[in-house]
């Protein structure tokens, strides 16, 4: 972060530069100390709703990275088979996910919850276009 910076801000500037992706609606999705016996700093990760290409990547001089656009769907396949490592990554896609089968959940019927496995909820939110 910059010196007068909150995580919101500095969350959105970064996703400006890094990908040219702005503007939607943010939410605060995790905040997690990543190894608080050595450290003291936090991590923030945020849900960006709506984003849109606004701009041009702005790369420092160590960086190189690529943008890939994929579904939450997929998102959450790629996740159960592991394909992220990072926990930094790993935390906030769960969180995500278990937000979104609760909200499937409750879209669902309350009622019948305890009778749904997660499988069906992750299933039903990752397919559903109104949630």
């Amino acid at each position: 972060m910059e010196a007068g910076e909150t995580p919101l801000e500095a969350a959105r500037r970064e996703l400006m530069e890094e990908t040219g992706y702005g503007n939607g609606v943010w939410t605060e999705l995790l905040r997690v100390a990543p190894n608080p016996g050595a450290m003291d700093n936090l991590c923030y990760s945020y849900y960006a709703k709506g984003v849109e290409r606004v701009g041009t990547p702005h790369f420092d001089a160590t960086e190189d990275l690529k943008v890939y656009l994929v579904d939450k769907a997929e998102v959450f396949e790629m996740l159960k088979d592991g394909a992220f490592l990072q926990v930094m990554m790993v935390a906030p896609l769960w969180k995500f996910f278990y937000d979104f089968a609760m909200k499937a959940a409750e879209f669902l019927d309350k009622s019948h919850y305890n009778s749904l496995d997660l499988k069906t909820i992750f299933f039903t939110f990752a397919h559903a276009s109104e949630l």
